[in-house]
């Protein structure tokens, strides 16, 4: 009959585990397709995934018509600040030096809304850049609608995130301040003994 609230909230958890692991497979499945695309490789994907990803890289080449690629899904490391990550695409685009991340989303109100913590991560690949000689300019994350539901489903919209123009939602500065401080905490735990 009725469900008790031990069982409710153990089965709210599962469904929430597999609704991510499913929304994680689907964007990873759609990023592999955009970096082949983005390499002119050939992308082997379902029809969905493909077109999606074609419609995304149209957009990039579309609001960016004279970049230059860079670097696609590159592994870098931070030696500063004892990190590694990977950045999804770095490119040259009217004498400035750019880098984009692609996020696969369900977009709110047919638009595409970031988090901050995205800026963060793209902060932390720019000082991973700038740790091996290459200084960013721009910081973009195109967010890519994947909710079959929405009338805008498969739509790639761009943001751009400014350093320090006053506008909360699209601020990165606050990201070159955390990332230093996040890499100096998990160094210290790291480097945290207890003896008994």
């Amino acid at each position: 009959d009725g469900e008790t609230d031990a069982d409710l909230i153990k089965r709210a958890k599962e469904e929430s585990r597999i609704e991510r692991d499913e929304a994680a497979a689907l964007g990873t499945q759609i990023h592999n397709c955009i970096e082949s695309l983005m390499q002119n490789k050939t992308c082997i994907s379902n029809f969905a995934f493909w077109s999606i990803s074609l419609k995304t890289v149209d957009t990039f080449k579309a609001t960016f018509p004279d970049a230059q690629i860079l670097a696609v899904e590159e592994h870098i490391i931070c030696h500063t600040h004892k990190f590694g990550c990977k950045i999804d695409l770095l490119f040259e685009h009217n004498g400035k030096i750019c880098l984009l991340d692609w996020k696969t989303n369900k977009f709110r109100n047919n638009k595409y809304s970031p988090y901050e913590s995205n800026a963060w991560q793209l902060a932390g690949q720019s000082l991973a850049c700038a740790d091996n000689g290459i200084k960013v300019d721009e910081w973009y994350n195109a967010g890519i609608n994947v909710d079959p539901k929405s009338e805008t489903y498969g739509e790639c919209q761009i943001v751009s995130w400014r350093k320090k123009n006053g506008e909360k939602k699209v601020d990165i500065s606050r990201g070159f301040e955390i990332i230093p401080l996040l890499s100096k905490i998990w160094d210290i735990q790291n480097n945290f003994e207890v003896i008994i």
